[in-house]
């Protein structure tokens, strides 16, 4: 799992999170054996996410399986997304975490495509949001 984590952060993919059970996989043994973990995952680079703002991936149920299917939706539209509004707050416990800057920085240069300064910063601070909030999972 730590080689996966490191593939996914050299190439710029986060996890994009779901909305569901905490579990991906359940191998329904009733012996004592029972296991549940999160295998399936959905990943985007920062220029996809920044690209596709409206997006939300949902847990579904299924009963012939032991893994669970991801829906994924997603729109360039303005239009409500499925992944409830909340206000990010930075938390100052992460000034402790040693890869915290470097997630910003990492992020920071993504965000800024606007010609126009205003843009340019917020989208950077957008783009800085979503990183921090993916990495403080």
């Amino acid at each position: 799992m730590v080689s996966f984590r490191e593939i996914l952060n050299k190439c710029h993919l986060y996890d994009l999170g779901y909305r569901g059970d905490m579990f991906t996989l359940s191998n329904k043994y009733g012996d004592g054996t029972y296991t549940k973990e999160r295998l399936d995952r959905v990943v985007a680079n920062p220029i996809w996410t920044y690209m596709f703002t409206n997006y939300g991936i949902e847990g579904l149920v299924v009963r012939s399986s032991d893994h669970k299917p991801l829906l994924m939706r997603f729109s360039k539209e303005e239009e409500a997304s499925m992944n409830s509004a909340q206000l990010f707050k930075y938390e100052a416990k992460w000034n402790l975490e040693d890869d915290c800057g470097g997630v910003v920085l990492e992020n920071w240069k993504y965000g800024g495509i606007h010609s126009d300064p205003v843009n340019k910063v917020k989208g950077m601070l957008e783009n800085c949001e979503g990183a921090l909030e993916r990495w403080s999972r």
